[in-house]
């Protein structure tokens, strides 16, 4: 069953306690913000930023992680997104 990946983001963060709102900003400009934030965070020596390049080009590209294979060797899923978000432990 395909996601929606902005409501799959939002129920990943809900399930860790954090409402937030998705939105959307075109690619480059989210490359220079996010290129721009680890430079200072390296200018004022705290490492790893928590907006970094990668992220962004791992949350603007599509995935698809196909199953079938596995499916048609008798796999099947065991959780589903819901059950996996509901049993993250209050943080």
């Amino acid at each position: 069953m395909p996601y929606d990946r902005d409501e799959t983001i939002r129920a990943v963060l809900r399930a860790h306690g954090k409402r937030v709102r998705v939105g959307h900003v075109p690619l480059p400009v989210a490359h220079t913000v996010a290129g721009a934030a680890q430079r200072l965070g390296r200018l004022l020596g705290r490492g790893e930023s928590p907006l970094t390049r990668y992220a962004v080009d791992q949350l603007a590209s599509s995935v698809v992680l196909g199953v079938g294979t596995a499916a048609s060797q008798g796999w099947t899923a065991v959780r589903t997104l819901a059950d996996c978000t509901t049993a993250v432990p209050n943080t």
